[in-house]
């Protein structure tokens, strides 16, 4: 009996046609794909606020390259800097631990750190884990 609807089997899902611009595949192949540490951008910027601008998944996967670059940054005179957060796709335990790691670098180093734009999920885990206490969050409006 044909309803009109498909089902989908992983098992055909490699030669299955699927419309222009991947869809549903694209999203799904996104989800499974194992993460590799090149599954985030990094990006230092210098002014006004020295910032850390993390793009893709903040996950165990990642966290050597975020801390090592948490590190770099604290190695600057002491003042204020920021973690960008507001490119983040996905992240777990390791990486938010990795965000505490940060704030330990930087409390030892003198320094304040600012989270910035996390996005709305990221920022409910940090409230419900009751890590918000710990960190100074500020909203991108703010800050530009």
């Amino acid at each position: 009996m044909n309803s009109g609807t498909q089902t989908w089997n992983p098992a055909s899902t490699r030669d299955a046609h699927w419309p222009a611009g991947g869809g549903f595949r694209h999203a799904l192949e996104a989800l499974l794909k194992p993460l590799r540490p090149d599954d985030v951008k990094l990006r230092v910027e210098p002014s006004p606020v020295p910032r850390l601008r993390i793009e893709g998944a903040l996950t165990r996967h990642t966290a050597a390259a975020v801390k090592q670059a948490a590190r770099e940054m604290v190695g600057r005179p002491a003042g204020l800097w920021q973690i960008d957060l507001s490119r983040i796709t996905r992240w777990d335990a390791e990486g938010l631990a990795t965000l505490v790691h940060a704030l330990d670098l930087s409390e030892i180093n003198g320094s304040e750190l600012q989270l910035v734009a996390p996005p709305v999920g990221l920022r409910d885990v940090l409230e419900k884990a009751q890590l918000h206490r710990l960190f100074w969050i500020v909203d991108e409006s703010h800050h530009d």
